[in-house]
């Protein structure tokens, strides 16, 4: 036998962050759902977020900034006697 859930208590069961992979125009989004876009993490702050994650504080918040540059990439010579 399955339970109804009470009108009213939809979100009661929803804890933590939903991860839905990498964002999709296409895709309908709701309250803390977390997406990669542009090399960063986001989380919706509420259903049906508007536009692409930004971290504009009302649709969408910066969860993770990415890297600027490529991590493994080296500026000039290693010293080898800090080593």
């Amino acid at each position: 036998m399955e339970m109804a859930v009470p009108e009213g208590y939809s979100k009661l069961a929803i804890v933590g962050i939903a991860w839905k992979r990498e964002y999709s125009g296409g895709i309908t989004y709701h309250d803390r759902n977390a997406v990669y876009y542009n090399g960063c993490s986001y989380v919706a702050l509420k259903d049906n977020p508007t536009g692409p994650p930004s971290d504009d504080g009302v649709n969408w918040s910066l969860m993770a900034k990415g890297l600027d540059a490529d991590p493994f990439e080296q500026d000039g010579e290693i010293d080898e006697e800090s080593e």
